[in-house]
């Protein structure tokens, strides 16, 4: 059997209030060339399809104008889309009905009833005919380990060929490469030991982490095809896998994704504001992309600091500008920390508190209009009831 593995497609993200539907229209004309040229088994789509749960018209038009361009390539392909933790497991079923005629399965959640401790294998298990089977897991919690077991006994029991069998997971597995993604939510991740998933599978189509990695010969992240963040700074690929027989080691070839729009941060080292603003001034980019700019501080960026960042890049219309990047520069004594100790915060105005903040991450000072809606929010929160603003 030979499938194409990809994940965390996230259509739909505003990436820094710019839209990225050409880019992922660039990546659906490169995958539709790989469907095309491999003419595979089963294309695997392991959750994450779009970046909200509710997606623009727009962004649902651009999936399904691309999947059927994707069956188009291939008739015979099987493609299996499973829920992601971005997506809306009920409204990617909604049309699943509808989906088969284009030998699509989508997989919003497990058919499972846990008061009465029964599951529906055929809702997870998919048959891909004569060439193995595809258990499909969408983004799921741990309330739903004990079903893993049953349903490689399910498979099992169909399975008296010894076709492969793929397992799809949308999750965290402990000790994966987690470079890109956001430390505060990294923190906060839920992460499964492998063998929680059980060992019936040949290969393991993950998504959710968006750095490409193989974590043994048989469990692999195919990673996102557009990076997602600035620190996604590595090659973004699909998998195409094949599979002689249950029991065979695959074999995993990586198809790198051509980037329509690349990251930049200028400079690669955080500089004092003035410093960095010549770096962008002169810097030579490979292509068209996104830029931050890095700044060193003592305190805060200048209030002009996003007007002179775009007069440096009004010669470069290939570049567009998303945020200034703030690294805090050592303090010599702990009396001249640049962020708000517990005594200070009970006696320094919420307010000043939130001006600071705002500073702090858009480079410059809130306009007056929303600075005033923001002092009668704060005074009606620390007034007394029946207390009126002054």
């Amino acid at each position: 059997m030979k499938i194409i593995h990809t994940a965390d497609w996230h259509i739909g993200q505003d990436f820094y209030h710019y839209d990225r539907r050409e880019e992922h229209q660039h990546f659906f004309r490169q995958l539709s060339e790989i469907v095309a040229r491999e003419q595979p088994d089963a294309l695997l789509v392991s959750g994450d399809v779009y970046h909200t749960s509710t997606p623009s018209n727009a962004s649902v038009r651009l999936y399904t104008e691309n999947m059927v361009r994707l069956h188009q390539c291939c008739p015979t392909m099987r493609i299996v889309v499973t829920a992601g933790n971005h997506d809306s497991p009920a409204r990617l079923e909604s049309t699943g009905n509808l989906w088969k005629m284009a030998n699509v399965d989508v997989v919003g959640s497990i058919d499972y009833d846990a008061e009465n401790d029964h599951y529906d294998p055929d809702h997870n298990i998919i048959e891909i005919s004569g060439k193995g089977f595809v258990v499909a897991i969408p983004y799921i919690n741990r309330r739903y380990n004990a079903v893993f077991p049953r349903m490689f006994e399910n498979v099992a029991e169909r399975n008296a060929r010894g076709l492969p069998v793929v397992v799809m997971g949308h999750l965290a597995v402990s000790g994966c490469d987690l470079t890109g993604h956001d430390p505060r939510i990294v923190g906060g991740m839920e992460s499964l030991i492998l063998s929680d998933l059980g060992d019936g599978y040949d290969y393991l189509a993950l998504g959710h982490i968006h750095r490409p990695q193989t974590l043994d010969e048989r469990v692999r992240y195919s990673g996102s095809p557009l990076h997602v963040s600035f620190d996604e700074n590595y090659p973004h690929t699909v998998s195409v896998v094949e599979l002689e027989k249950h029991g065979s080691e695959p074999i995993i070839r990586e198809e790198r994704i051509c980037q329509l729009m690349h990251t930049y941060t200028v400079p690669k080292e955080a500089l004092p504001f003035e410093e960095a603003l010549n770096e962008l001034l002169h810097f030579q980019p490979e292509g068209s992309g996104y830029v931050r700019l890095n700044i060193k501080v003592k305190d805060y960026a200048p209030t002009n600091a996003e007007t002179h960042i775009r007069e440096a890049l009004a010669g470069k219309p290939e570049l567009k500008f998303c945020y200034i990047k703030t690294e805090y520069e050592k303090r010599a004594s702990a009396t001249e920390k640049s962020h708000f100790g517990i005594a200070q915060i009970k006696e320094i105005n919420p307010l000043d508190i939130a001006l600071a903040a705002y500073r702090e991450r858009f480079g410059h000072d809130m306009d007056a209009e929303k600075r005033e809606m923001l002092r009668k929010i704060v005074n009606e929160a620390i007034s007394p009831v029946g207390a009126t603003d002054q």
